[in-house]
């Protein structure tokens, strides 16, 4: 079991091709939800290598911040779909990319908020 934050869910797992696995989901971090990944060695221990005590953090909108399904590309990049609760108070879906190590592929501000959204909305699975 690993705590990052107050309340932690996960919802997705990839496996690298080094046999290291990826945990995708969200985390608390005292007042609202950021997506979070965890990286784990292939005998389930985290990478600390990997962000902080191998956990990376990232707030996408102004409220709850979820990461519901991920997919590895071919080079290495991570792709998760979730939603983020926008300032206006609704769900709007979020693709964000990261690089291999997990940072975002783009400057933060480019993936700060929902890519494109409708009011309600979630992407649960991406491929």
């Amino acid at each position: 079991v690993t705590g990052i934050g107050t309340q932690d869910h996960a919802y997705a797992v990839v496996v690298q091709s080094n046999g290291k696995l990826l945990v995708a989901g969200a985390s608390n971090n005292g007042s609202t939800f950021d997506f979070a990944v965890a990286k784990y060695m292939p005998n389930g221990i985290l990478d600390n290598t990997f962000g902080v005590a191998g956990v990376r953090t990232h707030s996408v909108g102004a409220g709850h911040d979820q990461i519901l399904s991920a997919a590895l590309q071919p080079d290495g990049k991570l792709v998760v779909g979730g939603s983020a609760f926008s300032a206006q108070d609704f769900h709007e879906f979020v693709i964000a990319r990261y690089n291999a190590e997990c940072s975002p592929a783009q400057a933060p501000s480019a993936i700060s908020g929902p890519v494109s959204g409708c009011t309600g909305s979630k992407i649960y699975s991406v491929s």
